[in-house]
């Protein structure tokens, strides 16, 4: 077989393939709109890892963890795009709306973060884990992101507002736990250089938030 038909071949499959893709995220939109009506949560691990098993088992065995990468990665968006369904009929001019984005947005970006690193650690690869390698964060809304890994891969991200979102935070959330905290600008002094280091210089930004602990313990003085 010539490369021409075999392009053509897999042109096919593509076009397969998007349909069953687009078939698929439509209902994990029946299923986020479900789980909203009944408050369930979005991400269940137990279930993934059963889907991942039931259908990655019959593969062969030079493709299963191929299969595998790409059944957790079509998972991985169908979860983004429940998250986005979950919040989009809040209102987006309210503190409490404002304050939930937040939280899910961190978490999301936590697991997504650690989905990653278990990829690179089974098929032996250093691909750099940032906040734009594993999500789309709004430009407009968020002034800072940082992901830090830890030895046995549990991902801290830590962000910061702008926008819609200004004087909000969030320092060191996990894909379980994440607080918002609100930034107060004082007029003068030391905790207000901090804050405007992490909004307007990219270094010392950077290092203000990885340093998270230290930031909180300054807030709250």
């Amino acid at each position: 077989m010539e490369l021409s038909e075999i392009r053509k071949n897999i042109d096919k499959v593509d076009t397969k393939l998007f349909e069953l893709f687009e078939e698929r995220m439509k209902l994990a939109e029946c299923v986020a709109r479900t789980k909203k009506s009944t408050g369930d949560c979005i991400y269940k691990p137990d279930r993934e890892l059963q889907v991942i098993s039931k259908f990655s088992e019959p593969a062969d065995e030079d493709m299963k963890g191929y299969y595998e990468a790409l059944i957790k990665r079509v998972m991985l968006i169908s979860r983004e795009y429940q998250y986005r369904i979950l919040n989009e009929d809040t209102p987006a001019d309210t503190e409490a709306a404002m304050l939930s984005a937040d939280t899910v947005t961190v978490k999301l970006i936590a697991d997504s973060a650690e989905k990653k690193y278990t990829e690179n650690e089974a098929f032996g690869e250093e691909n750099e884990i940032t906040c734009d390698s594993v999500s789309k964060l709004n430009k407009e809304d968020y002034n800072k992101c940082t992901i830090i890994l830890d030895e046995s891969g549990i991902a801290k991200v830590s962000i910061v507002g702008k926008g819609k979102f200004d004087g909000l935070a969030v320092i060191n959330g996990t894909r379980i736990s994440a607080e918002v905290i609100q930034l107060e600008l004082p007029e003068y002094g030391l905790m207000k250089t901090y804050i405007e280091n992490i909004y307007n210089d990219e270094e010392n930004g950077k290092r203000m938030i990885e340093s998270g602990e230290k930031y909180v313990s300054l807030l709250q003085k």
